[in-house]
């Protein structure tokens, strides 16, 4: 049977495939209404609509938007007329619009049909318009450009001016006053035209409207003409003024009248414009508020709201701009291609009994060899028939389809279609498919429609961008009829992205038949897409074809001129495989061991960074001498594990096409972004692309790789990429770090601070047990005797070095631990800017720092331990109990030297408090000296850091430090017993002694006194010392009693003075105004005889007499020259005070002179003489007193 003549109904009947709300034919409205499919989908958005429609009715209702969303195609326009067939209940062919959905079982459901019926019993101005269709161009650009296409609506179906909305509101004003018929009977008497005619043309008639104007009265002249110049200007409409207008009318007509604006396609009319969709949102909310529900907005989008809010510009405003919109558009039916499949299955392919019987039949012959036919790859699901009723229902087509070729309405809507024709609807999925249909009328049963023949439908809407491409094709003699058919389904297809355009896919959608060869057809769409591409007319990316529009190959052509050097090419490898495939920069060997390696590719270093031991060499099919012997040779002279790749070079010709594609856009991208933007966008997805390819290839090139470690081919199990290197890479870390295995342990921080811990006890080993990490240990210990042999120093940061690298590959950690465990054994050094560690003399936090800092490992030094020999520690431990009398000394080398320290600090501190408490106030202390050399001995000793010259110091020394120790306890003794009071007292008489020996000259004190110096004079008294206090005590006794003789004149002395003064005082007239206790000053100086400590000041205590003496006679003589004074009341004169000067005459006479003749007593009697009078020249009298 011949595909037409399956199909119940004539498939090339006439059919309007899409519905235009701007098309009001009667027969066309008949058509749409007898044939409207109600699928399920339609069903549920019928019941939606009409019942939220319904709560407006009667009431105050605030939901008043409806937002219809689907896919080109999908039957928006075609839903949204026929709610407004419903709503206003049009009459069409003599029938209620309602009718057509109840009579034909289109609607079974009583509760819908009551709905429908009950809104369409309601009064409404329906308003059904195509905004793009109604709006100009010149308002498109304007902030209020909805608002004026609705207001021109509104307009234009009140009867109204629609094209000048300043003369509608004109003529809103003469119906409001009357004036409106007979300002029209005026104009046509005036102008001889309808007023219809004229308001079209306002700007020819003026001269008619004004003299109409002026004759009604209505204005003056001159008003009337000004207004005709500035109303278009000054005319404005708010969205507020609108919804009042509307709800004017409602009100004005009565009766629950309600106002529809049904907008189509107003998503694709707003597109981006944040302006428009706020202006939207104004309409929508104030005639939403201000109309309470008896006006309603009705619109269709190709996205749902959440999309087209999205795809505002400005989307960081959209939740505060538009979240109001979403409120009043809560009502949203959106239309899936599920609904189109039904629709297409009903109005098109529903098929005669007889013919579907036969097609069930045939597929269950046919079934297996569809499937095979009909496969895809790398695709998104594309469904295939489920079953033998499916195919006879939507045969001659395949299910995949619907959903394809909604999205390519969709992709040449986007970026393909030619001027409005395809936005404004004129192409639908009904179309589509009935005309493809067509062209297989004459086919028999086995005939499947394929992808190509969609396009002679849409050809006409095409771009020139894009048909000219295949026009152009079809006139090229290299080219054969059937690869221009490639090119339709690439050009179809090429803004889809959920089917790649493989030969596997290409194949699938190009079966014209249920029996195609799908080898044959292989073949044949492989040799036509290689003469596409050699024209240039599409290009490949990995396995994936895609059509070229002509800047397209333009660009194409451009970027094959670009040089893409082979250094560029390696340099991609490179990056590829070490920053995508295997990126990893350091080769994980443990979780503790990571080994850095050499990362290169044909001799290249990647990023230049090398310097490392281990390495992986990549060989591309670029590489020269890669034979099996070389390569072998090659891996066991170096630590590189060499990886030959195999010798298909097509990642290498991938990776040019991506530096050359990447060339291309770093030079023209800026002008590109201009002038093409989505062939650049297209352009940097490719490189994506490509890029993964070269990704996808090198994986699989290095699954195939030779791969060759220490001088052998390695037999690899595993064939994942990472795995493979992994492994290798294992197996050269084996070969070249083998000395690894010597670290038996994995010593963590802890452990090194137990172990620089000497109050912990450590079980690795100490006591010479079997060590772990022995051989490690002995390699350290052995290193660092050499170079102490060679007289090298080794730092810590050396060693470190040194067993980073091969044969160890220890971590930091390692080698810190080795570190720690030969100082805790002893047999190893630590210092630091020349002052040795000990364990008993550092800080255990200290140690942990300078042996795991950073900071420290320059400074830190490590050097062998050599032990001293018995004797050097015997002479310390004697030298130490010598000094120190210590009862008990340590056997321990660090533990001796650290006793030797701290007793030397101890003896230190010692002598300063000596020197404080004694030595500072009294030199002539015996034993600084000692004291001072004992330090100094232990001092030089201790300068000696490391133990083995320390001990050799000490045994080197050690009689001449046992004799300091000899002494220093001499010394030690003397502080520490009553010698030292002793001595001091002797030195006391010694003092009392030297002040008064001019005045001393009795043998017998003298005698006593050298006996005393003798002792106190000696370096070291101590053996003397008892002697002193009988020596002492004689000296005392004789010294007393001299002091006692000399005492008696001196007090007879004192007595005299004191008389004299008490006399004088006794006569003066001033003595009660004297308040000075004179005799009690000069008892304070026998007082000072009687405890006099030496003859001297004894001696000295008369000089002191004499001058307190005069002290006394002055004041008393000042006291008596102040009350010689006449008060003046009384008749007084005051006289001037007379000076009297008191002289001592022992002071006078205090020089001894010897005379021995005249002339010496007449000079010595001159002498006192001048004294006298010199003393007259500044007083009035002199009183000489003995």
């Amino acid at each position: 049977m011949r595909i037409g003549q399956m199909f119940e109904k004539d498939i090339a009947r006439s059919m309007k495939g899409v519905v235009n709300v701007g098309q009001d034919d009667a027969q066309l409205v008949f058509q749409e209404l007898d044939e409207y499919v109600v699928t399920r989908e339609l069903l549920k958005h019928f019941r939606d609509f009409f019942t939220v429609y319904n709560q407006s009715l009667g009431s105050i209702h605030n939901d008043m938007g409806v937002w219809i969303s689907g896919f080109f195609g999908s039957g928006k326009s075609h839903l949204l007329k026929m709610l407004s067939y419903l709503l206003e209940n049009r009459e069409v062919e003599g029938r209620q619009a309602i009718s057509y959905f109840t009579e034909g079982r289109k609607l079974e459901d009583p509760a819908l049909i009551a709905n429908i019926k009950r809104a369409g019993g309601t009064p409404a101005d329906v308003i059904l318009f195509n905004i793009g269709a109604k709006a100009d161009t010149a308002t498109q650009a304007g902030k209020d450009t909805i608002t004026s296409v609705f207001l021109k609506v509104f307009n234009e179906h009140l009867g109204l001016c629609s094209a000048m909305p300043f003369l509608a509101e004109f003529e809103r004003t003469l119906i409001h006053d009357g004036n409106y018929e007979a300002f029209q009977s005026t104009f046509r008497e005036i102008s001889g035209r309808p007023w219809t005619d004229g308001r079209d043309r306002f700007y020819f008639m003026q001269d008619a409207i004004v003299e109409t104007i002026v004759r009604m009265s209505i204005m003056t002249e001159q008003a009337a003409r000004t207004w005709c110049e500035t109303g278009p200007a000054a005319f404005e409409m708010s969205t507020e003024r609108f919804a009042k207008l509307v709800k004017e009318h409602c009100e004005k007509k009565g009766n629950d009248r309600h106002v529809v604006f049904m907008v189509d396609e107003v998503g694709q009319y707003i597109a981006d414009s944040s302006p428009l969709m706020l202006n939207l949102q104004n309409i929508a909310e104030d005639l939403g508020r201000i109309c309470k529900g008896k006006a309603w907005v009705v619109v269709t989008s190709q996205q749902d709201m959440t999309k087209a809010l999205r795809g505002v510009k400005n989307s960081a405003a959209i939740h505060q701009d538009f979240s109001r919109i979403q409120d009043r558009f809560k009502t949203r039916l959106s239309l899936s291609s599920a609904n189109v499949d039904e629709v297409i299955r009903k109005r098109i392919l529903e098929k005669k009994e007889v013919a579907a019987q036969e097609l069930r039949l045939f597929y269950e012959q046919k079934e297996v060899v569809a499937r095979n036919l009909l496969t895809f790859r790398n695709a998104a699901e594309l469904k295939l028939y489920k079953n033998r009723e499916e195919f006879a229902e939507i045969y001659p087509f395949v299910p995949y389809q619907f959903n394809l070729m909604g999205s390519v309405l969709t992709g040449i809507r986007e970026n393909a279609a030619s001027g409005r024709n395809l936005a404004d609807g004129e192409r639908s999925m009904l179309a589509l498919f009935k005309e493809s249909g067509m062209a297989r009328a004459d086919q028999e049963t086995g005939s499947l429609v394929p992808i190509n023949l969609f396009y002679q439908t849409l050809e006409k809407f095409i771009d020139s961008t894009h048909a000219s491409v295949i026009t152009k094709a079809k006139d090229n003699r290299q080219l054969e009829p059937f690869d221009v058919e490639i090119l339709k389904v690439l050009f179809m297809i090429k803004y889809v992205k959920e089917v790649q355009g493989n030969v596997e896919n290409l194949v699938s959608m190009l079966a014209g038949h249920v029996d195609e060869d799908r080898i044959e057809l292989t073949r044949k769409v492989e040799k036509g897409l290689h003469r596409l591409q050699s024209q240039t007319l599409i290009q490949r990316v990995g396995d994936v074809y895609s059509f070229l529009t002509n800047e397209e190959q333009d660009i194409n052509r451009s970027i094959d001129r670009e040089n893409a050097e082979q250094s560029e090419v390696i340099a991609k490898v490179s990056e590829e495989i070490f920053e995508s495939i295997y990126p990893d920069k350091k080769y994980k060997h443990s979780a503790r061991y990571n080994f850095p390696y050499n990362q290169i590719v044909d001799g290249r270093y990647h990023r230049n960074v090398q310097g490392e031991e281990l390495g992986v060499h990549i060989l591309t099919p670029y590489s020269e001498g890669s034979d099996d012997n070389s390569l072998r040779m090659r891996s066991s002279q170096g630590h590189h594990v060499i990886v030959r790749l195999p010798e298909d070079a097509t990642f290498l010709e991938e990776c040019a096409k991506s530096i050359k594609i990447s060339k291309f856009i770093h030079r023209e991208g800026a002008r590109l972004s201009q002038s093409h933007p989505v062939i650049k966008a297209a352009k940097e997805t490719e490189l994506a692309g490509i890029n993964e390819r070269v990704r996808v290839l090198l994986q699989e090139a290095l699954r195939n790789a030779d791969i060759y470690v220490g001088g052998e081919k390695a037999q690899l199990q595993n064939r994942d990429p990472v795995a493979r290197l992994n492994e290798a890479l294992g197996r050269q870390v084996g070969q070249l770090y083998h000395r690894l295995s010597d670290m038996q342990t994995a010593p963590i921080l802890k452990d090194i601070e137990d172990l620089l811990d000497d109050r912990r006890q450590v079980s690795f080993g100490l006591e010479g047990t079997t060590t772990a990490n022995q051989a490690a240990l002995d390699d350290v210990l052995g290193f660092l005797n050499l170079n102490a042999q060679r007289h090298t120093k080794t730092t810590l940061k050396a060693l470190l070095d040194r067993y980073a690298k091969a044969p160890y590959g220890y971590v930091e950690l390692d080698v810190q631990w080795l570190v720690a465990f030969l100082f805790r054994q002893g047999k190893v050094l630590l210092s630091m800017n020349g002052e040795y560690l000990t364990l008993a003399g550092t800080d255990k936090n200290q140690l942990v720092r300078v042996v795991t800092r950073n900071e420290f490992r320059e400074k830190l030094v490590v050097e062998p331990r050599f032990a001293p020999p018995p004797s050097h520690l015997q002479a310390a431990g004697k030298v130490l109990r010598g000094f120190f009398d210590e009862g008990s000394i340590p056997l321990a080398e660090d533990q001796l030297m650290t006793a030797f320290e701290e007793k030397t600090k101890k003896l230190e501190r010692q002598r300063d408090d000596l020197v404080i408490k004694f030595y500072a106030g009294q030199s002539r202390y015996p034993g600084r000296s000692t004291i001072d050399s004992a330090v100094r001995l232990l001092k030089d000793a201790l300068l000696n850091k490391k133990a083995e010259a320390f001990f050799k110091h000490v045994f080197d020394h050690q009689d001449e430090m046992l004799d300091v120790a000899d002494d220093l306890r001499h010394v030690l003794a003397f502080f520490k017993g009553e010698q030292a009071g002793i001595f001091f007292r002797a030195l006391t008489y010694e003092t009392l002694y030297e002040q008064s020996r001019t005045y001393i000259t009795q043998t017998n004190l003298i005698q006593l006194m050298d006996s005393i110096k003798t002792i106190t004079g000696m370096p070291a008294p101590y053996g003397e010392i008892h002697k002193l206090p009988q020596l002492l005590d004689q000296y005392a006794n004789l010294h007393t009693a001299l002091m006692e003789e000399k005492a008696r004149p001196v007090l007879a002395d004192v007595e005299r003075d004191q008389g004299i003064v008490m006399d004088t005082l006794a006569k003066s007239p001033a003595k009660e105004h004297i308040t000075e206790d004179f005799a009690a000053r000069f008892t304070q100086l026998k007082e000072k005889l009687a405890n006099g400590k030496s003859i001297a000041e004894i001696l000295n205590i008369r000089h002191e007499s004499d001058a307190l003496k005069l002290i006394c006679l002055d004041k008393i003589r000042e006291a008596e020259s102040l009350v010689q004074t006449h008060d003046d009341d009384s008749g007084k004169v005051d006289l001037p005070p007379r000076v009297v000067k008191n002289l001592s005459l022992r002071n006078l006479l205090s020089s001894t002179a010897t005379l021995q003749n005249r002339e010496q007593v007449e000079q010595y009697v001159k002498n006192l003489q001048e004294k006298l009078l010199q003393a007259l020249e500044d007083s009035d009298e002199i009183n000489v007193v003995l």
